[in-house]
């Protein structure tokens, strides 16, 4: 699990309850508080299974292009920053962080295609 704390609306996700739920739910979650880029790299090299962020935009952003093109890697969020836009896309702005916690055990994965866009100032994934 990502844990970003520094995310807009993180207070509302106590670290502490956010893990018991977890392990109510079977996982033996490993987490990492961090909102540097640098140290999510290395988190992130080498994972398997379901990645869990819990923060912003830019957490989900930044883990999720971490994780492009790699097999054996689910990623699940959590929304905890302060507008929220993908949670909002995904139809989950106002989902309880209980509830996303709660249905982890009987998703199914579901790939999605990622776009790039190559100008002037470099390339950049949506």
């Amino acid at each position: 699990m990502i844990y970003n704390q520094n995310a807009g609306s993180i207070k509302s996700i106590p670290r502490e309850e956010l893990e018991a739920a977890l392990k109510a739910q079977g996982f033996d979650p490993v987490i990492h508080s961090t909102d540097s880029e640098e140290e999510l790299a290395q988190v992130l090299d080498g994972i398997q299974g379901i990645v869990l962020a819990v923060g912003g935009d830019g957490t989900l952003r930044a883990t999720a292009l971490r994780l492009l093109g790699r097999s054996g890697v689910e990623l699940a969020f959590i929304p905890a920053g302060t507008a929220n836009n993908v949670a909002h896309a995904f139809g989950v702005q106002d989902m309880s962080w209980q509830d996303i916690v709660g249905g982890l055990k009987g998703t199914r994965s579901q790939p999605f295609d990622v776009g790039k866009v190559t100008g002037p100032i470099g390339e950049c994934y949506f």
